[in-house]
Parts: C-alpha cells; sequence; structure tokens
C-alpha cells in the first residue's frame, strides 16, 4: 500500500467515524489559568458563587465540543480578551475536561 493510499484510508476511517473521533486538543492546565484570571469574574457576576452555574445548569446553550468552542470564541470577541487560537483551544479543553466532559 503506498502512503498516500495509507494516508486517505486514515483519513476516511476518522470521518467515517464522525466528528467525536478527533480528541480534543489543548492545555487544559493554561486553560483554566486563562479562565480564571480572563472569564470567572464575569461567571461569579452572572451566577454567584465560583460561577461555575454557567456550566452546570439544566438548560445551559452549550450541547457539543464545536458548541463550547464557539462560545469561548464569541466570549473572546465580545469582551476583547485577546486569547490566540491556540488559547481558545486550551480554556475550551479545560471547560470540556472540569464540566462538560463531551466526547
Amino acid at each position: 500500500m503506498t502512503l498516500n493510499r495509507l494516508l486517505l484510508t486514515g483519513w476516511l476511517v476518522v470521518l467515517s467515524q464522525g466528528a467525536h473521533a478527533v480528541p480534543l486538543l489543548g492545555d487544559a492546565e493554561n486553560g483554566k489559568r486563562l479562565h480564571d484570571a480572563n472569564c470567572s469574574s464575569c461567571h461569579k457576576a452572572m451566577f454567584g458563587g465560583d460561577g461555575s452555574g454557567i456550566f452546570t445548569r439544566p438548560d445551559r446553550r452549550v450541547k457539543s465540543v464545536e458548541g463550547l468552542s464557539r462560545q469561548v470564541e464569541m466570549c473572546n470577541s465580545n469582551l476583547k480578551t485577546g486569547f490566540s487560537a491556540d488559547e481558545i483551544k486550551d480554556v475550551t479543553k479545560h471547560l470540556n475536561d472540569a464540566f462538560y466532559k463531551f466526547d
């Protein structure tokens, strides 16, 4: 089997398994630091306590990893946090690991 055919076969396997076959990349520890420094105060003001109610409420908006990433991107844009693409991945990874636990 040629290398190109092997790579194509691998991609077809990944695609056939859906988006969940691709692992969520990012540094969750860095994401936690970024979230705690830039996001927690707003969440605390909105939901009280430690702010985690935004993630654990029964009617939460986020229903998928893709939705979580879009939400982090939206907050970054609206609040002008200045997160890089990698930092958005880090925050997304932290939130997923800590609260959402999407596959």
